[in-house]
């Protein structure tokens, strides 16, 4: 799904828009790179993602960690995201908190923090063994990985 037809989109509509156009748990994963933080209500979105998924399908989430420079970068970014931006929709403390505001919605099975330099694609290319311990000590934030399975 985007909002432009590009190649390889097979369903233009504009995320902000929901209910999407799809049955409800109809889809066993839900891929979302580098989306939620281009849409306005991200819980809106996110119950959405949830009614789509069928029982204990799995979203995927990659969105720009919020101290990096791409997330601020883009004016096109409307949220950022920490590791415990999901907690909200997990039973976690901080979900069962909010949930008067934030239902219970997923499990949250990983979060990676992804970090990344300039000239890190080099590094995985002639130092594959060694380029994930590196970027961990001189790579700069990148973005998160979220594996969630709904509930």
């Amino acid at each position: 799904m985007d909002i432009a037809k590009l190649p390889g989109v097979d369903y233009v509509h504009d995320a902000n828009e929901v209910p999407w156009d799809f049955e409800s748990e109809t889809f066993d994963r839900v891929y979302a790179s580098h989306f939620l933080e281009h849409v306005f209500d991200v819980n809106a979105v996110v119950k959405e993602i949830h009614r789509i998924l069928k029982p204990d399908g799995v979203l995927e989430v990659i969105v720009p960690d919020y101290r990096s420079k791409g997330a601020y970068s883009d004016p096109d970014h409307k949220h950022f995201f920490t590791d415990e931006t999901f907690d909200y929709w997990c039973d976690t403390d901080v979900g069962r908190d909010y949930r008067h505001t934030y239902p219970l919605l997923f499990e949250k099975e990983t979060v990676e923090e992804r970090r990344a330099w300039r000239f890190g694609y080099h590094l995985e290319k002639y130092l594959p063994s060694l380029a994930p311990r590196l970027l961990r000590i001189v790579g700069r934030p990148s973005e998160f990985y979220f594996r969630l399975r709904k509930v």
